[in-house]
């Protein structure tokens, strides 16, 4: 075995805490990287991963007789490196970084924490965020420190993997773009923010309400499966079944010319309308109460919430790339999100129905 011995590094005392908070946070990126937790975000352990555990695992043992952090940092600057890990010395302030995410009341923690509402107030949801349980919502704090965490620690292994392995988390950097993780992580958590709400108000009416498809266990993947699923909630009551799809509106725009004119737009993706060869399939298109990125002359759909059955065959409604198109008396019609949260359950039935 060839060990070496590592160079002096210096720490910014002041983003450091209590020595036995650091110490903690580096065993739970540790247990981050255990394989039942990364089989839950769909990835395979490799051979980098297994090393980065073990460099890890040495970290944690040279820190465990540490009282004070010029003990920890005499520590490890005596540390014997084996030749397996040398690789992530060089990556030590990614490392680092992971561990202050975890670290409660850390600048960075926080960081994570307050990208969570952006997706909503861009949109004009962030009311959606205060009608969660309490429990959903510290289920959402500690999932997107979680899976921030996680994808820096992945990205060390995988800048110190081999050309041999699979790389588990390039198509997930590629979707990223130049969003950092828990940006683009808080966009998944605004659509599970109003699909919970939803959820949440049609049981309070009533109706047995699952959550179906790959994410219904609010893990955040980085490997997505092939079938992601054609529904978001299955809405039950009797015999009566429904399949929701829903999708917050952050754009909306009238068409000007060519033979929709007068026909309301907005994105939705195309496997949105789709997927799923279900008759009950109902598409749930949510307006926000106050979007940033919709003209103020369409205020009067602001907050509303349209309901649209069997949304594949509808006549009035068209298609086009990752666009839908309709008919502007549909959203003159549909209920204000005030009003509908106090519909009895047959009116509700009627919104469900073709």
């Amino acid at each position: 075995m060839v060990f070496i011995r590592t160079k002096r590094i210096k720490y910014n005392m002041g983003v450091l805490c209590e020595v036995e908070t650091f110490k903690d946070a580096l065993v739970k990126c540790h247990e981050l990287l255990e394989d039942d937790k990364l089989k839950n975000r769909g990835v395979e352990v490799s051979e980098s991963i297994e090393k980065l555990r073990g460099f890890l695992k040495s970290l944690i043992d040279c820190a465990a007789e540490a009282e004070s952090y010029e003990q920890l940092l005499t520590l490890f600057q005596r540390i014997e490196i084996s030749f397996n890990h040398l690789k992530f010395v060089g990556f030590a302030g990614k490392l680092l970084d992971a561990v202050q995410i975890i670290k409660p009341s850390t600048a960075r923690h926080r960081s994570v924490l307050k990208s969570i509402p952006k997706p909503l107030s861009r949109t004009g949801h962030d009311f959606l965020w205060s009608e969660l349980k309490d429990a959903q919502r510290l289920g959402y704090e500690e999932e997107i420190v979680k899976a921030t965490a996680t994808f820096q620690l992945l990205e060390v292994a995988v800048l110190a993997h081999t050309k041999e392995e699979r790389n588990p988390i390039s198509t997930l950097r590629r979707s990223m773009g130049d969003r950092l993780p828990e940006e683009y992580f808080a966009e998944l958590l605004a659509g599970w923010t109003a699909e919970d709400v939803l959820k949440i108000n049609l049981e309070n009416k009533g109706f047995d309400c699952d959550l179906i498809g790959a994410d219904k266990e609010r893990n955040i993947l980085f490997v997505r499966p092939a079938d992601m699923g054609d529904y978001d909630l299955k809405v039950s009551r009797r015999s009566e079944r429904y399949f929701l799809e829903v999708q917050r509106v952050g754009k909306l725009s009238k068409v000007r010319r060519g033979n929709r004119i007068g026909k309301v737009k907005t994105t939705l993706k195309s496997h949105k309308y789709k997927g799923g060869s279900d008759p009950s399939k109902v598409l749930v298109l949510w307006i926000g109460k106050t979007p940033s990125q919709i003209s103020q002359q369409y205020r009067r759909w602001f907050g509303k919430i349209i309901f649209i059955p069997d949304v594949k065959n509808n006549p009035d409604i068209e298609f086009e790339d990752d666009q839908i198109f309709l008919p502007s008396s549909l959203l003159d019609y549909s209920p204000y999100w005030e009003n509908f949260k106090n519909l009895p359950q047959e009116d509700v039935v009627n919104f469900l129905k073709v």
